[in-house]
């Protein structure tokens, strides 16, 4: 059965292609789960209409992207945390934590998912922290220090 991807789909493809895939995968997977819609005349207009959406929305989120990337891009932001003597942290810096002091510091919201850390920070220091914004990356300089 031919299907049109509304989603990617692992080991299936990516999201608008048309696949050739068994008829009970379609219906009991793809189709049930609204991951893609029988291919025909019908949908293939629909699809269409998707398609152009999407890429206009993406248009403006790299847009939106291009001008937070300037905003941030080397700039320095600060948190400070409890810890000991050898500067070891109490709690660990976070995805969560470093999006919610560029958004104090900054006034730029960044969804905890873009920012690119390894582990979480552990130890007083100054960091780079890399931000991925669509295409594009952003380093921002993050300094941890002890209250």
């Amino acid at each position: 059965m031919k299907v049109f991807l509304l989603q990617d789909v692992k080991n299936v493809g990516r999201r608008f292609e048309v696949k050739n895939v068994p008829d009970g995968f379609a219906r009991n997977f793809l189709i049930a789960r609204k991951l893609a819609e029988p291919h025909t005349s019908q949908t293939e207009k629909k699809v269409s209409k998707l398609r152009d959406e999407a890429a206009r929305v993406e248009a403006k989120t790299e847009e939106e992207y291009k001008i937070i990337a300037d905003l941030i891009k080397d700039k320095e932001i600060v948190i400070k945390g409890k810890a000991n003597a050898e500067g070891h942290l109490f709690a660990a810096v976070k995805e969560s934590n470093i999006s919610e002091a560029i958004k104090q510091t900054l006034k730029a919201g960044i969804a905890p998912n873009l920012i690119e850390l390894e582990s979480p920070i552990k130890g007083v220091g100054e960091y780079k922290i890399p931000i991925k914004l669509g295409k594009q990356k952003a380093i921002v300089n993050l300094k941890v220090e002890a209250l």
